[in-house]
């Protein structure tokens, strides 16, 4: 479920200041692709053509995709790029985890990408001037929250129903792939009191279920994950509380990864 009005949040994407995961190489022929070969000019790994750290650098903002708010679902992210490029560079190509990006790379200029950039995955550019000379860069990610999926709950109730256990097996499979280690949640009811919970227990108690579940899930992986829960009661509703709809989507654990 998309929360309404979400922070961004942003990657700071900067060349590495020490040596390059790789060392300069010199090639002609074969194919074109991140961190192999290219068929003109000379590559060079993450190094200008004096033997410095390629000058490419960047950052990335994640925002939450306009989208109908639906319990229990994925946050959709969309990642807005702006990337400064070598001096004399007629054309660039981003790639993530060495798959090639259906973006118009130009240095200074937003460009969009789609789908989660997280800790595991790597994110390089590789920038051709006039001459087809090619750098091959790295860029080293600096980690921020995202808000990545809401789990839903019935009324007066903070036990798991399948679709937030279905949804919640999404969330490891996220983080487990792009390699998250901390998780925040925040957990919500709507505005209706109870004679069973008060609204701020019910709240802590939604939060410390998915957490209780979630950590069963990555011990069985050996993940460690640092995470930190509260219960904000039916404070920040997404919807109207006026109507049965409404209240269904507010009754909800946001989940922040990092």
């Amino acid at each position: 479920m998309v929360r309404l009005n979400a922070p961004k949040s942003t990657i700071i994407l900067a060349t590495p200041t020490a040596t390059p995961l790789s060392k300069p190489t010199t090639s002609t022929g074969g194919s074109s692709n991140a961190g192999g070969t290219t068929n003109t000019g000379t590559t060079k790994f993450g190094y200008d053509d004096k033997g410095k750290v390629a000058p490419v650098s960047g950052t990335i903002t994640l925002t939450v995709g306009k989208k109908k708010i639906v319990a229990n679902q994925i946050v959709p992210i969309i990642q807005t790029v702006v990337v400064s490029l070598p001096k004399g560079t007629v054309k660039a190509e981003i790639y993530v985890n060495g798959k090639k990006q259906n973006a118009t790379v130009l240095s200074g200029a937003p460009f969009k990408l789609s789908g989660i950039i997280g800790p595991k995955d790597k994110v390089t550019i590789r920038a051709v001037d006039a001459k087809g000379d090619v750098v091959i860069a790295p860029l080293a990610y600096k980690a921020h929250p995202i808000a990545l999926a809401n789990v839903n709950f019935d009324f007066s109730s903070a036990k798991l129903t399948p679709a937030a256990i279905k949804i919640l097996n999404k969330t490891i499979a996220v983080v487990r792939a792009h390699g998250f280690t901390s998780i925040t949640l925040f957990g919500y009811t709507d505005s209706k009191a109870t004679k069973v919970f008060s609204n701020k227990k019910l709240s802590n108690s939604r939060s410390s279920v998915v957490m209780a579940y979630l950590t069963k899930a990555f011990a069985k992986y050996h993940i460690k994950i640092k995470f930190k829960a509260a219960g904000k009661a039916d404070t920040s509703p997404l919807a109207t509380n006026g109507t049965d709809a409404g209240r269904a989507v507010n009754r909800r654990v946001e989940i922040d990864v990092q």
